[in-house]
């Protein structure tokens, strides 16, 4: 059986990974900040309540490694408005990475699967899915090029995956935002916006763990991640409010006149996220690694909406 160390198990995605990879046979070992929070009693947790401490993290990493065959590194620090603090994000998502990778390299792990994010792709021609411009995608992609020097500095294996914004019950940011709104009935300007975005279901996003975990292809290799269905905001406000049993209040609002009012407000970056498009090209992914996206976006949302109907 092989043993496998998931750092910020306490997390959104760190809870689904340790639950999923338990359920198809793995030995799972949680790292987190919050071990109590690690919502499955069965694993075997490791519990690391010093985390984040100032003092080094070299003995708390030696001792969450040994015996373990790979690493699923979740851990880290997601966006701050307006990226205000540039520091914590380059502790928590570059030092921590590098710190967590070379130990990894020194106690022999087989195999280290980074969680980046779409945040931190480069630009490409034609591509919709952006450039890390900002300082959560700058501290993503630097994280990133230190795995690939310890990697080869030392043959630790490596793989890097840039999934989208992962959505599914339990969701935090925006699309907890979104769920919020529809909850409470507020009305949403947004029947006419007919963009498309690319989410990855948290069951997606796990099986895809999985295979990066035994795919001989996947070392060395940078994935994008996203499901194989791409909506526009009004469809996923229809799929949540349908998950939670209510009828979807959409108004109808011109996306250039949404993007202008939201400008007014300060919110400049809130129009362009609900009115354009950011699409995540998996195709290549999915057939290099045998990954299936088997859950369609849609049923992701409604199944994120019955959540909330349910709390």
């Amino acid at each position: 059986m092989k043993r496998v160390l998931v750092t910020g198990a306490s997390g959104f995605l760190g809870r689904a990974c340790v639950a999923g990879l338990a359920g198809a046979g793995y030995a799972v070992r949680g790292l987190s900040r919050s071990p109590r929070a690690i919502a499955d009693s069965e694993v075997d947790a490791v519990e690391v309540a010093a985390f984040y401490a100032t003092s080094p993290w070299f003995p708390q990493f030696d001792a969450a490694l040994a015996g373990v065959d790979a690493v699923v590194h979740l851990a880290g620090r997601a966006h701050y408005p307006g990226d205000s603090n540039i520091e914590a994000l380059w502790r928590d998502n570059v030092d921590l990475t590098r710190g967590l990778a070379q130990r990894a390299a020194a106690n022999g792990v087989g195999r280290f699967v980074f969680v980046s994010s779409i945040a931190a792709a480069p630009p490409r021609a034609g591509a919709s899915a952006g450039a890390p411009l900002s300082g959560y995608g700058r501290s993503k992609f630097a994280a990133e090029q230190a795995v690939h020097k310890i990697g080869a500095d030392t043959g630790l294996p490596w793989v890097i995956v840039r999934p989208a914004l992962v959505a599914g019950p339990g969701a935090p940011g925006n699309l907890a935002r979104l769920c919020r709104a529809v909850q409470a009935g507020i009305p949403l300007p947004l029947r006419t916006v007919r963009n498309r975005r690319t989410l990855l279901g948290r069951d997606n996003f796990v099986d895809l763990v999985d295979r990066c975990l035994v795919s001989p292809a996947a070392p060395g290799g940078v994935w994008p991640a996203g499901d194989a269905q791409s909506l526009s905001t009004s469809e996923m406000v229809t799929e949540i409010a349908e998950g939670m049993g209510r009828s979807p209040r959409l108004l109808p609002m011109s996306p250039r006149l949404l993007r202008s009012a939201t400008a007014l407000l300060g919110r400049a970056e809130i129009g362009a996220q609900l009115t354009g498009d950011f699409i995540v090209d998996a195709d290549d992914t999915a057939r290099a690694l045998d990954w299936s996206r088997a859950v369609a976006t849609s049923d992701t949302l409604r199944a994120t909406g019955a959540a909330w109907r349910a709390t």
